[in-house]
């Protein structure tokens, strides 16, 4: 009886997520088209952290973000969220919750942020043979150099008790971890930590020199893009 439960559960949930297609116009050229997917209730209350603790995106905020297409068109749309968990973008349009289709535009970048920062959707990096999924931030340094962050979510279960019961779930946990890398020459580098990072400029007594007096932390790909630029020729 209890693998009857069980089962109907899954079926009204998948039959509750179900999606309808829409289209939004690329400005100045009508041929071309961006699509998303109206999100289901149920599947809002994921996003939203009724059903998790703690963050599935990279901003609590909504914000203004301008895309570029596969044939180099852009578009500029508003209430922009990028969902870390999923590694998908989310829209807002009318109080309605919607998911843009990521083969359908090639990267975007959140106005009024850092300018160097793009996150990119159908490019392919590859670790030892294995692609990275999800959407990467990418950091241009210069020509030889890129800053690639490529988020890992995890989640963690804190109660096995039947899942017809949600009210009396204990909320499972939504941890995202970010891999950062150096890209050269096609080459990805894992910077895990400042060893990794001198060990990347082969031990220059500069660069050790540079990370301890501005206190660099690899952990913030930003403190990376500095050491490069600090290493680069001026």
């Amino acid at each position: 009886m209890r693998n009857i439960y069980f089962l109907l559960f899954n079926i009204y949930f998948i039959l509750s997520a179900s999606t309808s297609m829409a289209q939004v116009k690329v400005r100045g050229n009508d041929s071309n088209f961006i699509t998303y997917e109206r999100i289901a209730t149920q599947t809002i209350k994921v996003y939203d952290h009724i059903l998790y603790n703690g963050n599935v995106y990279l901003h609590d905020d909504w914000k203004r973000a301008e895309f570029t297409l596969a044939d180099g068109n852009k578009i500029t749309m508003d209430s922009i969220k990028l969902n870390l968990f999923r590694g998908k973008v989310n829209t807002s349009e009318n109080g309605q919750y919607m998911e843009l289709k990521g083969s359908q535009f090639d990267s975007f970048r959140f106005i009024g942020s850092d300018d160097r920062a793009v996150y990119k959707s159908k490019h392919y990096y590859f670790v030892d043979g294995v692609r990275i999924p999800g959407i990467i931030k990418e950091l241009n340094v210069d020509d030889q150099y890129n800053v690639l962050v490529a988020y890992k979510p995890e989640l963690r279960k804190k109660s096995q008790d039947n899942p017809l019961m949600l009210d009396k779930l204990k909320k499972d946990v939504v941890r995202i971890t970010k891999l950062k890398y150096i890209e050269k020459d096609g080459e990805l580098i894992r910077i895990k930590n400042k060893k990794d990072l001198l060990n990347f400029f082969k031990g220059a007594k500069d660069v050790k020199k540079y990370m301890s007096k501005n206190k660099i932390n690899p952990k913030n790909e930003e403190d990376i893009v500095k050491v490069l630029l600090h290493k680069l020729p001026h």
